[in-house]
């Protein structure tokens, strides 16, 4: 943000802060060659839908693989005998 002279507008005034700050910096001042995107347009938002739906299946998967795991590993120990519960004598 820059004026028509190429310097700094005046500080602006932060509420969180309590005192003036500068402005971030322009384009131009961070060296970027183009303006900067706005952002929240996705080009493909199918794709990454896609990719969200896939890797949520993949997520409930891996828990239900741990939390059944757990239950599947303690059912055997009882069945083997490593009940635990006669190991203080």
């Amino acid at each position: 943000m820059t004026n028509r002279n190429d310097t700094p507008p005046p500080p602006r005034s932060d509420p969180k802060v309590g005192r003036e700050v500068p402005w971030p910096p322009g384009p131009e001042q961070r060296g970027l060659a183009a303006p900067y995107p706005p952002g929240g347009l996705d080009p493909d938002p199918s794709g990454g839908q896609r990719d969200e739906r896939r890797y949520l299946r993949l997520l409930v998967g891996m828990v239900l693989a741990i939390v059944l795991g757990g239950f599947g590993v303690s059912i055997l120990g009882v069945l083997l005998g490593f009940a635990g519960g006669d190991a203080i004598h």
